[in-house]
């Protein structure tokens, strides 16, 4: 896009609710070149912006108001291919900084990015601060397999926003027994989550895990 088109306007809404469905929309307005041109030779300016769903002067209704008033340029030339970074100049700057002297997540995982946690049935899963208190209360021992979980649409730009949920983590390998038989090692594993974590083992039964019952 950035060599075969000259990029006008770009508005990133992000999380906030444009549409019914769940979506990240943007709009991007841009004209096609008679020929692509060298990324060096672009000249022109993108005028952006990232909607601000927290602030309540933001309304969908006048995002064309808002963007006039908002707006800021970014070069086209520094959209680059490994990344956009659609943020004042200041702010890429700051990212400038920040990456010179510290570790790209990506490198610091040798690359291994995963898609991330699925809990199969988040209901029993992902507790509130309230459910987690009360199930250390019942048996301290829970506090093992309960960690802080932080969502996808928790993490903002710059910062996160937790909302203080926690995640039962049970390892893949629990427990970690020799059996010769699927449903020998799905006994097993009931049996050690009932005598090992009686709380978490009442929560999710009450919750409908499927528990082996053969």
């Amino acid at each position: 896009m950035v060599t075969h088109t000259e990029l006008r306007q770009i508005i990133d809404f992000g999380d906030e609710a444009v549409f019914d469905a769940l979506a990240y929309p943007t709009i991007v307005i841009a004209t096609k070149r008679e020929k692509a041109v060298p990324l060096s030779d672009v000249k022109n300016d993108v005028a952006v912006l990232n909607w601000d769903s927290s602030n309540t002067n933001y309304r969908v209704s006048d995002f064309p108001d808002v963007f006039a008033a908002e707006r800021f340029a970014v070069p086209q030339r520094d959209l680059k291919r490994e990344g956009w970074q659609l943020e004042p100049p200041l702010k890429r700057l700051l990212l400038a900084r920040i990456r010179k002297a510290g570790q790209p997540l990506i490198d610091y995982v040798n690359k291994q990015l995963y898609y991330g946690i699925k809990t199969g049935l988040n209901e029993a899963f992902v507790l509130s601060r309230e459910q987690r208190d009360a199930l250390i209360a019942e048996d301290e021992n829970s506090v093992d397999v309960l960690k802080p979980y932080l969502r996808g649409r928790d993490v903002k730009r710059w910062h996160a926003e937790p909302q203080d949920l926690w995640l039962i983590f049970l390892p893949w390998h629990f427990p970690l027994q020799d059996s010769e038989t699927i449903s020998g090692i799905s006994l097993q594993a009931e049996k050690q989550l009932r005598e090992t974590y009686p709380a978490i083992y009442k929560h999710l039964l009450a919750l409908g895990c499927p528990f082996n019952r053969s």
